[in-house]
């Protein structure tokens, strides 16, 4: 779902043709963040 979000929404994200680099690089941010938050729980 993310992917698909990044890669189709955020154009912005590949400029100069790496547009799968970019969305799996806002997907593993995106995944480091969400870790702490619930790990916990």
């Amino acid at each position: 779902m993310i992917y698909v979000v990044v890669d189709e929404a955020i154009p912005e994200s590949r400029p100069h043709g790496d547009g799968d680099h970019a969305t799996i690089g806002t997907m593993t941010g995106f995944a480091t963040m969400m870790l702490p938050g619930v790990a916990p729980a």
